[in-house]
């Protein structure tokens, strides 16, 4: 399959994105979620702890100027209670300065139990205005505006007033407690001022006489808030609660004055429900936050509430969801940029180098595809990238090079072991007719050799049948001379004998020619073979492992020939052998056949020639003993021939044996190179088909 082909889940590009890619891009989308979450979170919680400690801070603050003021009216209640009890003079003095020296204080006072101060002649104007009507000391100095030194000194006013908190709070507590405790009053509007008082009770030998106190403006408390606001941002605010009552508010700011909150009783409030579930936890804890929707503003605010002491005040910070989560949004928003930033970054890292790379990549699988299509004049484009697609596209480059160089060195190694087989096929069909020409010429050697034997044999036969008839001839002769005449005959009958024993010798010498002539085509073709099997043996050399059949198939040849030289070298020395008894034999037998002859034209000289045909008889006998060795040695030649022709035979058998062997591996042979032209036929070496993607 085309590498192109492919499904995109299976390419490497697919890949790459299916397990880099979109995995990369999951991750940085979950880190940035997860970011995002803990970032809210973690900003939530740092608004929330950074409301809790402004709160805190702030309620630290109001609790230090609360003791400031607490201190103050403690200092001149034990001022009265000691040295200054009952001298007004030093009283109002005192009082006075405390004022001067606290700007933060709108007044500072006395107020007496009637007759409980006993008074001295003051003699000064001031002193008028420090008592009411019944002469009770009730010095009030506060600050005013229109005074020469803005301050002016009056009587305290709604002392007797049994809802009083100033006075009759005070001394309530203590005479509930027996114990000398401040006490920080509601605000209320004094004299046309919103105030807010701190007195502490004046006691003498265990007896409530009177309070010395302080007042605050609650302009001042309300510029305090604003000024802790600031630092919180606009859109907080802050309340200041105290006995079901708003002290101070920055909620105030720009609304007007019926909508105003301070100095209203809270449940009176849109708070009402929220401001009593803070000031029921209050009872508990010191400060806490806690996230509420605001009945006002109708959205989800941070709440963080703390107790100012001394006071007993409740200080609520709120500040809106939205501006918590401001922050937040930036973070969040700053990080989505960079998720934003890093995707774009991973894309650019996939394009500019992961493209190359599987560029690279997919060229050099379109190579081997099409080199395993047997396109080897395939090129491929190997830049100079050093990273493993680099090495990988070169070493492809490198491949089909080789490849077609091999592949050009295997062609001209088909045609070389082509003409090797036409060589081989061609040897071994000489061989064959060589192995089967030497196998008809041993069977005719073999047929003259046995017909020689069964001559030879007859000879023998005839010869010992001779000599048998000659020995007869001389023991009757010996024995009775009177029967020379039946000698006469017997000496015809020996004449006609020798005369066919010389034809038949003739016979036998002229079938030893023959054999001599076949002997000699034998190592001639002997000769022929070795030459052939050399000639196999160098193709087969050649053929180089194609060819180790052949050269064992050759050497085995060579082999066979060699015997076959040895053979016929045998077979012509027994030959010769026999060719000299023949001829010996014949001599021999001509000489007899002419001293028969002359015995029988002699046998009618008997009577004078007797003696001499006795001696001639015995002479034959002799001579026909000779001739029956001859005869036997010829007998025995033949046999040797016989045999040695039956060795030849088996020696041309196996000949053509390793013939037909060698035209079988002829045959493999060029099967091999038919196969091997087949798989040539399947590369394509013409420059025509390359690619150069």
């Amino acid at each position: 399959m085309n590498s192109n082909q492919l499904p995109f889940q299976h390419r490497v590009a697919g890949r790459l994105l299916l397990f880099a890619g979109i995995p990369i891009v999951l991750i940085l989308v979950l880190v940035g979620f997860t970011s995002f979450e803990r970032t809210g979170e973690y900003v939530r919680s740092a608004v929330e702890q950074q409301v809790l400690d402004a709160s805190r801070w702030a309620a630290f603050d109001l609790a230090d100027e609360n003791l400031q003021a607490v201190t103050a009216a403690r200092m001149l209640a034990k001022a009265a209670e000691s040295g200054f009890h009952g001298d007004r003079s030093k009283s109002l003095d005192l009082a006075r300065r405390v004022l001067i020296d606290t700007p933060a204080l709108q007044a500072t006072y006395f107020g007496w139990e009637p007759r409980a101060d006993d008074p001295v002649a003051f003699g000064q104007s001031e002193a008028s205005a420090s008592m009411d009507d019944s002469g009770r000391f009730l010095p009030y100095w506060h600050r005013d505006a229109d005074a020469p030194d803005g301050i002016t000194l009056e009587p305290l006013v709604g002392v007797d007033d049994p809802d009083s908190l100033y006075y009759r709070e005070t001394q309530r507590v203590f005479e509930e407690t027996g114990v000398a405790m401040s006490v920080v009053t509601k605000p209320y509007t004094y004299e046309g001022v919103p105030l807010i008082e701190h007195t502490h009770p004046i006691v003498i030998d265990g007896e409530f006489v009177g309070i010395a106190g302080v007042d605050r403006s609650l302009a001042g408390l309300q510029s305090r808030l604003q000024m802790i606001q600031s630092g919180l941002g606009e859109e907080s605010d802050l309340f200041l609660l105290t006995r079901g009552l708003f002290i101070a508010t920055t909620a105030d700011a720009g609304v007007s004055a019926s909508d105003r909150l301070q100095e209203t009783q809270v449940e009176l409030s849109p708070y009402a429900s929220l401001f009593d579930s803070f000031a029921e936890r209050s009872r508990t804890e010191d400060s806490f936050v806690l996230e509420s929707l605001d009945p006002v503003l109708g959205t989800v605010c941070i709440y963080a509430v703390s107790t100012v002491r001394p006071g007993d005040w409740t200080l609520v910070v709120r500040q809106p969801m939205s501006v918590v989560e401001a922050p937040a949004r930036s973070l969040l928003t700053n990080n989505a940029i960079i998720v934003l930033i890093g995707l774009m970054v991973v894309g650019a890292i996939l394009f500019f180098v992961a493209k190359p790379m599987i560029g690279r990549i997919e060229r050099s699988a379109g190579a081997v595809e099409r080199v395993a299509d047997g396109q080897l004049c395939t090129e491929i484009d190997a830049d100079s990238a050093r990273d493993e697609t680099g090495v990988l596209a070169r070493g492809v480059l490198q491949m089909t090079t080789r490849l077609r160089s091999l592949a050009e060195e295997v062609r001209s190694a088909r045609s070389e072991l082509d003409q090797v087989a036409r060589e081989v096929i061609e040897t071994s069909d000489r061989e064959a007719e060589a192995a089967s020409g030497f196998g008809a010429s041993t069977t005719e050697i073999a047929a003259a050799v046995r017909e020689i034997a069964a001559t030879t044999s007859e000879l023998a036969e005839e010869v010992r049948r001779v000599d048998k008839r000659a020995a007869d001839t001389a023991r009757t002769m010996d024995s009775d001379r009177s029967r020379l005449e039946d000698m006469s005959g017997s000496m015809h009958a020996v004449e006609e004998a020798t005369s066919g024993i010389g034809s038949r010798l003739g016979d036998i010498n002229r079938r030893a020619s023959e054999i001599t002539g076949v002997v000699e085509t034998i190592g001639r073709i002997a000769e022929q073979t070795n030459l052939l099997s050399v000639n196999a043996a160098i193709e087969a050399e050649k053929a180089g492992e194609y060819g180790t059949g052949f050269l064992v198939v050759a050497r085995e040849i060579r082999r066979l020939a060699d015997q076959t030289a040895n053979a016929t070298g045998d077979i012509s020395a027994t030959v010769s052998e026999m060719q000299s008894a023949v001829s010996s034999g014949v001599m021999e037998m001509d000489r007899y056949t002419d001293r028969v002859r002359r015995a029988v034209e002699q046998a009618s000289e008997v009577s004078d020639g007797l003696a001499t045909a006795i001696n001639a008889a015995s002479e034959n006998a002799a001579a026909f003993g000779r001739v029956a060795d001859g005869v036997d040695s010829q007998a025995a030649g033949a046999k040797q021939i016989d045999e040695a022709m039956s060795g030849l035979s088996t020696t041309a058998d196996s000949a053509h044996e390793s013939s037909r062997r060698l035209q079988e591996v002829s045959r493999r042979l060029t099967n091999a190179i038919d196969m091997l032209a087949g798989a040539l036929s399947n590369w394509n070496l013409d420059d025509r088909g390359s690619d150069g993607s």
